[in-house]
């Protein structure tokens, strides 16, 4: 393997998929709350949906061996499995609004059940006051008619996809023999229906096929399982998670 940077971050070497899902074990992938914790909560949501993902992608004879795992940036991994050479980017697909609201209960010190479909992809940016009106009052959203979360769901994914080929696309964001994107799923509601949900995304994301330089193969993790998108196909694959209540995900 050729030489590559480290970083602080850490670095993963496994000779089979045995040792790598074990070493995958010992890694905390929790995530800490957004306002302690800005750039480290960023670092932690990379690592896990990128260890999960990984876990799942081994135990279904995706990856090769030996493998390398660095945490780079920009990408944020470098992934040397076989004889391929991967970039992993990776990013959180939410609404501003649930984060920036989510992110004053926080500095405030509360806890607030709040309806997510106040919170949809497009709200307009409001104010402190605003929101914490909305965390005071609490007031029921229109609610979610028959598949509108899955179109909900896939219009953010699709947002986010299209922000990260930007990126990607930028002079500094160094290309690999494959480059993958992983997006952790923490959108506003719950996809109930992965097929419509996919519909949904698979119609949206016309354009983005189109594209002569974008990712090879898209991972969105949505809590039970990954979506694995590539070709213009993809597949549900269970979540093998390794991991115990200790390192549950703090959304």
């Amino acid at each position: 393997m050729r030489d590559k940077h480290i970083n602080n971050h850490g670095t993963y070497k496994a000779l089979s998929k045995l040792a790598f899902l074990e070493l995958l074990k010992k890694q905390d992938i929790s995530i800490p709350e957004r306002v302690e914790h800005g750039n480290r909560r960023r670092i932690a949501a990379e690592r896990m949906v990128t260890f999960r993902s990984l876990a799942t992608l081994a135990r279904t004879d995706r990856l090769f061996y030996p493998l390398e795992l660095v945490h780079n940036d920009k990408p944020d991994f470098w992934l040397h499995h076989g004889a391929y050479e991967v970039g992993i980017e990776c990013s959180e697909a939410v609404s501003q609004e649930w984060s920036e609201t989510d992110a004053l209960l926080e500095r405030e010190g509360r806890h607030v059940m709040l309806f997510e479909d106040n919170f949809r992809i497009g709200t307009p940016k409001r104010t402190v006051a605003e929101r914490r009106e909305i965390c005071n009052s609490r007031p029921r959203g229109p609610g979610w008619g028959d598949d509108e979360m899955e179109h909900e769901w896939a219009l953010g994914i699709n947002k986010r996809v299209i922000a990260k080929v930007d990126a990607f696309n930028n002079p500094d964001f160094e290309k690999y023999h494959e480059n993958w994107l992983f997006i952790w799923s923490n959108l506003p509601g719950i996809v109930t229906n992965t097929n419509t949900a996919m519909k949904y995304l698979m119609t949206e994301f016309k354009c983005y096929w189109s594209k002569k330089s974008r990712y090879d193969k898209l991972i969105v993790d949505i809590g039970r399982e990954i979506i694995e998108i590539k070709d213009e196909k993809w597949a549900s694959i269970p979540i093998n998670n390794l991991w115990s209540q200790v390192n549950k995900i703090k959304s």
